[in-house]
Order: structure tokens, then sequence, then C-alpha cells
């Protein structure tokens, strides 16, 4: 195993850190079918034919727990999440997801976006360094 860095220097991973990694079936506590699957840096998003969408994974910079303004004040959030979590995205039917490195984004039926998480580089569309 190997791991490129951003310095384009490459490090050989012992054979104890790959036997760390577990393949486990984790069931989505869904109905449907997952139709599309979209994985950041270090979460997941996933997206059934009913147009709900969960997540799975870190959260640290809200990239999937934010959307709901709502719902954002009664919330503890939290670091990781080592459970699927449904999306709240105020009711809307979604039709696409899409994680970037530490955000995500949401297409619905209605042709809104929504998108959440860091935004250093103004990667949610707005002028902001908060995490929306």
């Amino acid at each position: 195993f190997f791991f490129s860095s951003r310095r384009r220097h490459t490090r050989f991973l012992p054979v104890s850190w790959a036997r760390r990694c577990v393949q486990e079936t984790v069931p989505i506590p869904t109905k449907g079918d997952v139709k599309q699957i979209s994985a950041g840096f270090q979460h997941s998003l996933f997206l059934t034919n009913q147009g709900v969408a969960y997540a799975a994974g870190r959260n640290n910079w809200r990239q999937y727990d934010a959307i709901n303004e709502n719902k954002l004040q009664e919330k503890v959030i939290s670091d990781y999440y080592f459970s699927i979590q449904k999306i709240e995205l105020l009711d809307h039917f979604i039709t696409k997801v899409s994680a970037g490195f530490h955000h995500s984004v949401y297409l619905t039926k209605q042709g809104k976006i929504f998108s959440s998480g860091l935004n250093n580089y103004g990667q949610v569309g707005v002028l902001s360094l908060i995490h929306i």
C-alpha cells in the first residue's frame, strides 16, 4: 500500500494498517434502492429512489448535518457518525448528490441546489468562511 501526499512523496503504509480496514455490511434504513453514491474525503452520501439522501463518516465541517436551518439549533453536531444519518433537506425530493472534499451539494426535483460544509474557497456558494 502506498499513500501520495500533495508534496508528491510516496510513503508505504505497513500491512498492519490495511488489516484494520474491515469490510462490513451496513444497512441503509430505507425501503427503496440506493441509486447514487458519492464519496468525499472522509464522508459518503447515498441517494435512494425515493429522493431521500443518507450520509456516513466524518462531519467536522458539517458536511451533511446543517442543511435544515429549523433543526440546526436543536441538534448537537458530531465530528463522526458511526451509523448512517438521514439528510434533512426541508422536505425536498433530492435527485442528485455530490460529496466534495469537506462539503456536500444536493440538487432537488424543484431545481434548487443546497450545499453545506467547509467554505474556505466559496465551494458552498456563499461569500463567507463559515460552514453553512
